[in-house]
């Protein structure tokens, strides 16, 4: 078989633009992955920099939570217990607390270390069992 005229020098172009195409892919590819680590870094400094004030194990003694909410039959009131922890005697504390929904306003019901278990509203919402 022969050649025909200038097939050499069209293969030999066609290596080159594959080359080229090569280089210009692999390019791209590079400027990706830089752009996508500048993103990364810029996220990360960001959110080192924005983070909040790290969780100290002297912390939880801050923290309180409700727990057992009891809603009056007639709609009017809640009890729920109040729980945390206390830092002078390092022990978990609960104090029963009554929220009045047209009042606004949290009150103690006991508190101060008073033993207390599974609380109840009476039928009427007059008291507590």
């Amino acid at each position: 078989m022969r050649d025909e005229p200038g097939l050499g020098a069209v293969n030999q172009s066609r290596a080159v633009i594959n080359e080229t195409k090569e280089q210009i892919y692999v390019t791209i590819a590079i400027r990706k992955m830089i752009k996508a680590a500048l993103f990364i870094s810029c996220w990360l400094i960001s959110a080192v920099h924005a983070a909040p004030q790290l969780f100290e194990p002297s912390t939880v003694f801050d923290l309180e939570a409700i727990a057992n909410p009891q809603i009056s039959p007639d709609g009017t009131k809640v009890l729920y217990e109040r729980r945390g922890f206390d830092i002078m005697t390092d022990r978990a504390t609960k104090a029963l607390w009554l929220y009045d929904f047209k009042a606004e306003v949290h009150e103690p019901v006991l508190a101060g270390g008073a033993s207390f278990g599974s609380v109840a509203w009476s039928s009427q919402s007059d008291y507590v069992a």
